[in-house]
């Protein structure tokens, strides 16, 4: 009896150390599955450099209006002995704006700047000056475009409105030449005569004029009539120049002319 009992204590014994070996091996072996090494990402490559953007090329000088036409103009200005646009006035074609749209005179030419927070805006804006009073007329103005979208020539401005000859950029899907009038009450645009063409191209001086005589409205491009139309909505006003809040607009050698002046 003493000698089994023995035996079976030896039994215990052996399996508990057999147990405790076991033990020791799973701790060793969870010991050696250590984290896999995080992910090194390699380095990157530096970023590629691109060449600054050419600065924006110095137009040619505008065409002046002719001395002959000069003297006997009812206004005429090339804006460079101007620092002021006190005697203008902006109209702009929408009225959800906190403000008139910015124009102003830098190296003796008219430039469209922006919208009224100094920001791009795809709306008209017109700038006019001269005398209420006046009725039959010629206005004339040199129009370069470094990326308007249009440009044009006003006439007959009043608090009424405006007739307005527009050009569209070469790239407009849009009749390139319109006479249009504004009605200052509704803020709309009414079409009178359009007609399809080449419109303007970029960074290239053109030569607009309106001619107005009585309900009679003719348009020019360079000399070269375009558009010819009548309407008598309104018979007065003031003339001046039209484009999209957008900037990159410049006008010079702007004047009014008496009729027969061409």
């Amino acid at each position: 009896m003493q000698r089994s009992t023995q035996l079976f204590a030896l039994v215990v014994l052996l399996a508990s150390a057999l147990t405790l070996a076991g033990c020791g091996a799973g701790a060793t072996a969870v010991a050696e599955q250590a984290p896999p090494p995080a992910d090194i990402l390699p380095t990157p490559p530096p970023l590629p450099t691109f060449p600054p953007l050419p600065p924006t090329a110095t137009p040619p000088p505008a065409p002046a209006v002719p001395a002959d036409k000069a003297s006997g103009a009812l206004l005429s200005t090339d804006f460079s002995g101007a620092n002021s646009l006190a005697d203008w006035q902006v109209r702009d074609g929408t009225d959800v704006l906190g403000g008139p749209s910015i124009w102003e005179i830098s190296n003796g030419q008219l430039r469209q700047v922006s919208d009224f927070d100094g920001a791009p805006a795809m709306y008209p804006t017109a700038l006019v000056t001269g005398n209420s009073a006046w009725r039959d007329y010629e206005a004339r103005v040199a129009a370069y475009s470094s990326g308007n979208e249009a440009m044009g020539v006003v006439v007959r401005a009043s608090d009424r409105g405006y007739y307005v000859f527009r050009v569209y950029n070469e790239g407009v899907s849009l009749p390139k030449y319109a006479i249009e009038r504004f009605d200052a009450a509704s803020y709309t645009f009414h079409e009178l005569a359009s007609a399809d063409g080449a419109g303007f191209a970029t960074e290239r001086w053109y030569e607009l004029s309106v001619v107005v005589l009585g309900d009679r409205m003719q348009a020019f491009v360079d000399g070269q009539p375009v558009l010819d139309v009548r309407d008598g909505t309104l018979g007065q006003g003031s003339a001046g120049v039209y484009g999209i809040a957008e900037g990159r607009l410049l006008f010079d050698s702007f004047s009014v002319l008496p009729v027969g002046g061409r």
